[in-house]
């Protein structure tokens, strides 16, 4: 939100600096295989499919994938430009685009001011998608006051940051170049990095691809 607030114009004073908490002694284990997720988006509805694609594909956060603007988007080159002061490092970074999420935003209407991922009821299809696709479960709830609610239990938005991270890695993706990616800057998950070349993240997302589809069978 302080971002957004910064991009527009509404804050009066420096944004203040906020330490990135260690991930040390917090590793989570839920991953999604590209078999997984070849079935899961086959659930999915069609407006949601580019924003889990790259979820998965880009590893980005999903609140930072919602503030990604098309004016950033260079879909000729292939690439997302994100400027300094949105990054949770305070760096600028750019991020890949496969040939599949390319010709989907292609499809899509293009603002520059607007959002590029329609981000739609995503909770509630994401965890329906995960249920058709035998990934998740709902259980309805009733307290003891009679109470009633459903509780959903299974894969997670951020396990795609972490399965997009194991993938790049096992495809052959240079660890600094899967960094720069995924915006590691200490060794939460790999060494510091420091990324030097734009072709590189470009081949990183072909690598990764070529990897996920013949994971999947296709």
């Amino acid at each position: 939100m302080m971002n957004l607030t910064i991009r527009e114009k509404k804050l009066q004073f420096a944004k203040p600096y906020f330490p990135m908490v260690s991930e040390a002694g917090k590793a989570r284990k839920g991953f999604v295989t590209p078999e997984q997720f070849d079935k899961l988006m086959s659930k999915m509805p069609t407006h949601l499919k580019p924003y889990a694609l790259f979820l998965y594909e880009d590893v980005s956060r999903t609140t930072a994938a919602k503030d990604i603007r098309w004016s950033w988007v260079d879909l000729k080159e292939g690439i997302i430009e994100i400027p300094e002061e949105i990054t949770k490092t305070g760096e600028a970074q750019t991020l890949p685009l496969s040939d599949e999420l390319i010709n989907m935003l292609k499809k899509q209407f293009r603002q520059d001011d607007a959002a590029v991922f329609d981000t739609t009821n995503f909770r509630k299809e994401f965890q329906q998608a995960c249920v058709s696709a035998g990934l998740g479960k709902i259980t309805k709830m009733v307290s003891a006051k009679g109470y009633k609610w459903e509780k959903y239990e299974g894969v997670t938005p951020h396990d795609f940051r972490r399965s997009g991270i194991r993938n790049m890695v096992r495809a052959g993706v240079p660890e600094k170049i899967a960094m720069s990616i995924s915006g590691h800057k200490t060794r939460a998950v790999f060494d510091r990095y420091n990324i030097t070349s734009t072709d590189d993240v470009k081949d990183a997302i072909k690598t990764v691809t070529r990897y996920n589809k013949r994971k999947a069978g296709k």
